[in-house]
């Protein structure tokens, strides 16, 4: 009975190495399962974290972008030195040009049309009414004057 004895415990002892081999190698296999899971989730966590950088970039594009298209229709807002500012400060130069321009053309008619008529026909008379009096030339000339800050 010793013999028989010995031979369960043998085969007992069989077993329960079978056993704690198998559950070995179930944890190894969950081991590296539990590795592979690790990776995947630091690189989510990287991937996550780049998106949230992304986004933060993103938003700051969006809110320049948005200051900047506001400045195209408003005057709060724009740096004198900015592009936008510079357009603006362009546009308003071109404006008071071609203010000026006009006022200066039409001194030049009228200074043209004062000289043709005093050389030509000292009868021609210079009134309110054509509007090539000496007050009225003189208004002209005046206005040309103070435009180009003379």
């Amino acid at each position: 009975q010793q013999t028989e004895n010995l031979a369960a415990t043998k085969a007992q002892t069989l077993e329960q190495t079978a056993l704690v081999k198998q559950q070995t190698l179930n944890a190894i296999t969950q081991n590296d399962t539990l590795l592979k899971e690790q990776c995947k989730l630091d690189a989510e966590f990287d991937l996550l974290q780049e998106q949230k950088l992304q986004t933060v970039a993103q938003t700051a594009l969006v809110t320049q972008k948005r200051v900047t298209e506001k400045a195209q229709i408003t005057a709060s807002g724009v740096d004198e030195d900015s592009v936008i500012g510079r357009q603006k400060g362009l546009y308003l130069a071109q404006t008071n040009g071609f203010e000026r321009d006009a006022v200066q053309k039409a001194a030049k008619l009228m200074v043209d049309s004062w000289n043709v008529r005093r050389t030509t026909d000292d009868a021609t008379s210079a009134n309110e009414t054509n509007r090539l009096d000496d007050v009225t030339v003189g208004r002209a000339v005046e206005r040309l004057l103070s435009n180009v800050n003379a």
